[in-house]
C-alpha cells in the first residue's frame, strides 16, 4: 500500500510530497522512473542512483518531485546548461533532474568550490559531461553559479541562477550586462539551509574536534546575520554559555530570543577583549574577508580554538592555516555531509527552478526577484513535511 500525506487546509495548491522509503512504516518507496532515453546523451542513470548510498536522498521530496517533472515536461528541451556548485554526493540528487529535462548539461566545480573526487569519478562513468573550470567553452543558455565564480568568465545567453550571497554582491557589482541574474540567497527557503543547516554541521564538525562536552566549553561568534544566528540557534541547545560580535543594529533585535551571555557592539574593544579571553571557541560568520586581522591583534586569540564559517578566510592574513581547524575552510565541509540533506533539499530545489523564472522572462536582463509565492509554496511544503512551525520558520 501507498501511503501519501494529505494536504492540510489552506495549504497551497501545490502536487504533494510522497513519503519515502521507510523500512518501518510499511511505507513502499516511490521512485521516480528514470527513462534511459531522456537525454541525447547515452547517461547511464543506474550509476547515478548507486551514488545516492553516501547522502540522505529519501529526505529529499522536493528534489524527487522535481526529477519527476523534469522527466516528463522536458522544459530545457535543446539548451545548454552549466552547473558550477559545490560537488558532494548530495550534488547527483541535484544534477539527475536536470539531466532528464532535455537540456545538454555540464558539470564543473570552481577552484574555490568543495569538490569530492570520488563523485567526479562517478559523474564521468555516468558519461556525464564534467569539464575542469579552465576548459570551459562560453556557450551556454543558462548557468548555476554558486559565490559568482563564473562572473567574468561566462556570459550566458539567457541568465544565471545564483545560489549564495557573496555572488549575489558580485553579480550586482557588475553592473550593465546582457543576462538575467537571480538569487536565491535573497529567498525565505534560503534561511533553511544558513540558519537550521549551517548551524547543525557546525556543531557536528566542532564535535570531531574537541574532546570537551560542548556544555562546558564557551562560544565567541563574531557575527549575527543569518550564519551566526543559525550557529547560536544551535549551540544554545548544547551551552549557555555564547557571546556575540555583531556591528549592525538591526541584527540586535533577533538577539533577544537567544540566549547569549553578551551581545557586543564591534566597536566595543574592551567587551570583545574580555569575551575573547573568556571564551574557548572563536567562531567568525560576518560574511568579510580578513575581518579578524583587520580589527584585532592575533596574540589575542592565543590558546583559542578557532573555527571559520564563512566563504572568505575571515580570519586572515595574521593567521596561518595551521591556527585556524580545517585550514580556514568553513569547518562543516570537512564532513561527509556538510549540510544534511533535508536542508539542502529545498534550496536545490529554487536554485533549479529558477532557471523556470529565467525562461520566462528571457528577454529581461539584470537582477530578477524569485517570485514570492514559489518562494512561500516551498517553504510550506518543506514545513509541512518536517512537521515544523511555518510561522517560525517564516520569520527567521
Amino acid at each position: 500500500m501507498v501511503t501519501t500525506i494529505q494536504q492540510p487546509k489552506n495549504f497551497p495548491n501545490h502536487p504533494v510530497i510522497p513519503l519515502l522509503n521507510s523500512t518501518t512504516s510499511g511505507i513502499r518507496v516511490i521512485k521516480p522512473y528514470l527513462d534511459r532515453a531522456a537525454t541525447a546523451n547515452s547517461l547511464d542513470f543506474g550509476l547515478l542512483e548507486s551514488g545516492r548510498k553516501y547522502f540522505d536522498y529519501k529526505n529529499m521530496p522536493f528534489m524527487h518531485k522535481l526529477l519527476e517533472r523534469m522527466r516528463n515536461e522536458r522544459p530545457y528541451d535543446g539548451l545548454k546548461i552549466l552547473s558550477n556548485t559545490h560537488l558532494t554526493w548530495s550534488t547527483i540528487a541535484k544534477l539527475e533532474p536536470l539531466l532528464v529535462s532535455g537540456a545538454h548539461v555540464t558539470a564543473t566545480v570552481t577552484k574555490t568550490l568543495k569538490r569530492n573526487n570520488a563523485v567526479v569519478d562517478l559523474l564521468r562513468k555516468a558519461n556525464v559531461e564534467f569539464i575542469e573550470e579552465d576548459q570551459l567553452n562560453d556557450d551556454y543558455d543558462l548557468c548555476l553559479d554558486c559565490c559568482a565564480d563564473l562572473s567574468g568568465t561566462i556570459s550566458p545567453r539567457i541568465g544565471v541562477s545564483e545560489q549564495t550571497q557573496t555572488g549575489s554582491v558580485i553579480y550586482q557589482a557588475q553592473g550593465d550586462c546582457d543576462f538575467g541574474i537571480i538569487s536565491v540567497d535573497e529567498s525565505r527557503t534560503k534561511k533553511l539551509e544558513t540558519y537550521y543547516g549551517t548551524g547543525d554541521g557546525f556543531v557536528r564538525a566542532i564535535m570531531q574536534y574537541v574532546d570537551t562536552p560542548l556544555n562546558k566549553l564557551k562560544f565567541c561568534v563574531f557575527g549575527f546575520g543569518k550564519v551566526g544566528r543559525g550557529i547560536v540557534n544551535t549551540l544554545k541547545h548544547h551551552t549557555d554559555h555564547i557571546y556575540v560580535v555583531e556591528k549592525e543594529p538591526e541584527c540586535w533585535a533577533d538577539i533577544t530570543n537567544e540566549p547569549v551571555r553578551m551581545m557586543i557592539n564591534r566597536d566595543d574593544k574592551d567587551l570583545i577583549r574580555e569575551a575573547i579571553r573568556r571564551a574557548d571557541v572563536i567562531v567568525t560568520a560576518t560574511g568579510v574577508k580578513n575581518a579578524i586581522s583587520d580589527c584585532y591583534d592575533a596574540d589575542m586569540f592565543d590558546g583559542k580554538i578557532l573555527a571559520n564559517m564563512g566563504s572568505e578566510d575571515e580570519f586572515g592574513y595574521k593567521f596561518s592555516e595551521e591556527r585556524v581547524l580545517a585550514k580556514k575552510i568553513p569547518i562543516n565541509f570537512t564532513l561527509r555531509e556538510p549540510t544534511l540533506a533535508k536542508y539542502l533539499d529545498p534550496i536545490f530545489y529554487l536554485h533549479n527552478v529558477a532557471l523556470d523564472v529565467l525562461l520566462k522572462q528571457k528577454n529581461k536582463v539584470g537582477m530578477i526577484e524569485i517570485p514570492e509565492k514559489l518562494d512561500e509554496q516551498v517553504l510550506q511544503e518543506w514545513c509541512f513535511y518536517h512537521n515544523e512551525s511555518y510561522d517560525t520558520v517564516r520569520n527567521l
